[in-house]
Formats: C-alpha cells, sequence, structure tokens
C-alpha cells in the first residue's frame, strides 16, 4: 500500500490527540487468571472475544475494546505507542509524529454503538483484536501492548 493509502486510511479510521510512550513492551504483569472475557464493553462497542482468549481477563477485553473505540471516535496518542505513530507518520520524533496525527483527526458521523470489536485474545502483555463496523464493510486488525497496565495501540493491519 501507498504511503498516502496509508496516510488517507489513517486520517479517516484512526485518528488521535496527545502523545504516546517510548516502551511498547513492558514487563509481564502479574496475571488475574480464571476470569472469561466480556461481551460487552463500558465503550458501547458489541465485544466479543475469542474462543480461547488467552490469560486476558475481563477488565483486559473491556480496556482494550475501549482503547480501540476511543482512538476512532476521539482520538489520543496517549492511546499508542510511539512506534504506532512513527509508522503512521513516518516521522521518527514523537512529538512530531503526534502533532501530525493530530492534524489529521477527523470527527466520526458514528457512535460506538456502531463499531464492533472480536477476537480479543493475547497475554497479559500483548494482544490483537479485530474492528469492524455494523456500517461499513471494514475489518481492521489491532495489536495492542500493556504499558504499565493501559492498553495502547502498537499496530494495525488494513
Amino acid at each position: 500500500m501507498k504511503r498516502t493509502q496509508v496516510a488517507v486510511l489513517a486520517a479517516l479510521v484512526l485518528p488521535l490527540a496527545g502523545c504516546g510512550s517510548d516502551d511498547p513492551t513492558p514487563p509481564d504483569p502479574p496475571s488475574a487468571g480464571g476470569d472469561t472475557p466480556s461481551k460487552s464493553a463500558e465503550a458501547g462497542a458489541s465485544v466479543e472475544a475469542a474462543a480461547d482468549p488467552g490469560d486476558l481477563t475481563d477488565d483486559d477485553v473491556a480496556a482494550i475494546a475501549e482503547t480501540i473505540v476511543t482512538l476512532d471516535l476521539e482520538g489520543g496518542c496517549d492511546l499508542v505507542t510511539d512506534k504506532y505513530l512513527e509508522d503512521q507518520t513516518f516521522d521518527s520524533n514523537p512529538r512530531r509524529a503526534c502533532a501530525t496525527y493530530e492534524a489529521g483527526f477527523v470527527e466520526k458521523q458514528y457512535a460506538a454503538e456502531d463499531l464492533l470489536i472480536s477476537d480479543v485474545t493475547g497475554t497479559q502483555r500483548r494482544a490483537t483484536a479485530t474492528f469492524g463496523s455494523t456500517i461499513a464493510d471494514l475489518t481492521i486488525e489491532y495489536t495492542l501492548v500493556n504499558d504499565g497496565g493501559t492498553w495502547k495501540v502498537d499496530a494495525v493491519d488494513f
């Protein structure tokens, strides 16, 4: 995919508004264990864990969904890693990359209820989730990392 296509898709689907962290792969936090992932999230999107969600808890699944939905609807560089910002803007300076990415934020004409998050799976350190919509034939796979208890988007695959 050409850079302009990636930039246009990023501007339409994944706009942001603050700055991310330098460390996308923190150490594994202790596992809460035993929880079954949730089918809904406070963010309002429809959420479904994979048949085998790994060692993700209900709280992890909800936090992952909330990160993805908030990123899509409101933006926020604090919801992504510096690696993600560099991948999206082709700028290795996190502050400039964040500013560039913020400039591309477009207010959405849909709500959280229109979003579908599925196949949430992973470990306490790294997870993947599929993003879709009830109003568009669109599927994006997100990779997220747990940064000190906060799930952040590290990569997307359109």
